[in-house]
């Protein structure tokens, strides 16, 4: 989880200095970053719901 997270801060701070930052990153087009962002959220998202579901099945039992 904590890969993750370490990603998805990775990927928004690629946002923020698309413009400012290196030439390399500044050559990928901001819609492929939002579009890796917000799949990778949705992701993880999904993800932390299902430990979620899954943990609250086991206390049930």
């Amino acid at each position: 989880m904590l890969v993750r997270i370490l990603i998805l801060l990775l990927l928004g701070t690629a946002l923020l200095w698309q413009q400012d930052g290196p030439a390399w990153l500044a050559e990928i087009p901001a819609w492929q970053l939002w579009a890796a962002l917000v799949a990778f959220a949705l992701w993880t998202a999904w993800r932390l719901y299902r430990q979620l579901r899954a943990a609250l099945r086991d206390m049930n039992d």
